[in-house]
């Protein structure tokens, strides 16, 4: 398993945290596609990930996850999917480390340019299937 973040002290924190044999624990940057160049995955978490990103990152993140899971490999993650972009706007102005949030129906149609099915579930969890 391969873990990471952008943040050395997050990793370092993980790493102490949750010590365990099969974990590779990394800093590196979600969006360079040289990141794990190389290296694919049956399965891909962003566990509230998207919302920290600006739409375009956004849009790059899912591309590169895409690219980096083997077929039939499943990206799944959480974030507020609200129903309207106003909605959306009030709660990324809410948080400053939140620059951007999809609605539902705007992240699905992403995920979709990327997988071959995507659902999102309860406003909140989405999955996708490569």
């Amino acid at each position: 398993m391969t873990a990471f973040d952008v943040d050395d002290a997050c990793v370092a924190f993980a790493a102490k945290t949750w010590p365990a044999a099969n974990i590779r624990w990394l800093r590196c940057d979600a969006l360079d596609r040289q990141a794990l160049a190389g290296e694919s995955f049956d399965g891909a978490l962003a566990m509230e990930a998207i919302e920290h990103f600006t739409a375009a990152d956004g849009e790059r993140l899912v591309a590169h996850m895409a690219e980096r899971l083997n077929k039939g490999g499943i990206f799944i993650g959480t974030s507020a999917f609200p129903a309207s972009r106003e909605e959306a706007e009030r709660l990324a102005a809410q948080n400053p480390f939140h620059p951007h949030i999809f609605t539902g129906q705007e992240f699905r149609s992403l995920l979709l340019r990327h997988f071959s099915r995507a659902a999102i579930i309860g406003n909140w969890m989405f999955l996708a299937l490569r």
